[in-house]
């Protein structure tokens, strides 16, 4: 809960609105960065308000961890969740008139074996190209708007409710994880991001409402990648090292941010937006065709 706290649900924008350009020069501003004084001496003052949220909300979550019971009765014992009807877990077997979990470790995967098998490195290169999307997306969407958009607090509020629709699409894709094949899921979920990101560009025609629809069903659709990660890592490798073994599936992320960095420095000004956008959507593409080799049913 702690983690998803802090994982794009403070959203930065709207603080920077209210904190920073809340009383802002009414002069159009035709700089590429703020240079009046009034706004740039808010900035230090930033970082100590959202330094205070995410630790306010890490504690909080912290506080509400607690360590599940290791016996149960018939009484007490409790329903499946979805996540354990996906991952074949929460099964209990009795042993001295008391029902334990009796969910199979032995079977689950060591990180060192784990990272020598064809499956991981797919998990690894999907959480790359899927992470690339990510990056480029949250990265773009208020430079591309605009071009066309000049009411940055319009702009600014699409951003703010596109990071609400991260949460809720990953409640929603977390819906339809339970109830597809993981392979099936990562494949409709890539699909939909080449489609939105093929089309991100009509929105300059048709106006900025439907930059509105585009940009926070992006978000709401990126947001599967997170949940389906950990679902396919957790079925694939099990859950005795779970925490190492996502961990090391999401270290792709460290040369995602490195790859993304340099392509977004020397192509914007030589491809264009719609060239940007085809290649994030090459990105996406490459995600279907790895998910569609992904099979976690044939790994034990």
């Amino acid at each position: 809960m702690a983690t998803r706290c802090c994982d794009f649900t403070i959203d930065v924008e709207c603080v920077k609105e209210l904190c920073i350009l809340l009383s802002c020069i009414k002069e159009k501003v035709t700089l590429e960065y703020f240079a009046q004084p009034e706004v740039l001496n808010r900035v230090p003052y930033l970082f100590v308000l959202l330094g205070g949220v995410c630790c306010a909300l890490c504690s909080v979550g912290a506080l509400l961890l607690f360590k599940p019971p290791r016996n149960v009765t018939d009484e007490t014992k409790p329903e499946k969740s979805p996540f354990q009807e996906l991952t074949g877990t929460g099964e209990y077997r009795e042993e001295n008139g008391v029902l334990e979990d009796k969910t199979d470790l032995s079977a689950d995967t060591h990180p060192l074996k784990m990272i020598k098998t064809k499956y991981f490195w797919i998990l690894w290169f999907l959480s790359l190209v899927n992470g690339e999307a990510v990056i480029f997306v949250s990265s773009f969407y208020k430079a591309y708007g605009e071009t066309f958009i000049s009411n940055d607090y319009f702009l600014t509020l699409v951003g703010s409710i596109g990071t609400g629709f991260i949460s809720v699409g990953r409640i929603f894709w977390g819906f339809i994880a339970d109830r597809l094949p993981l392979r099936l899921g990562l494949i409709v979920q890539n699909t939909m991001m080449v489609f939105l990101l093929l089309t991100f560009t009509l929105s300059e025609k048709a106006g900025k409402w439907l930059y509105f629809i585009w940009v926070v069903t992006m978000f709401g659709t990126m947001a599967g990648t997170t949940t389906y990660l950990t679902a396919a890592t957790a079925t694939t490798f099990g859950l005795k090292y779970f925490s190492t073994n996502y961990g090391l599936v999401s270290s792709s992320m460290i040369f995602g941010g490195i790859l993304g960095s340099i392509l977004s420095q020397n192509l914007t000004d030589h491809i264009g937006w719609s060239g940007i956008f085809a290649l994030i959507a090459g990105f996406s593409f490459s995600g279907i065709v790895l998910s569609y080799i992904f099979d976690a049913e044939d790994v034990n």
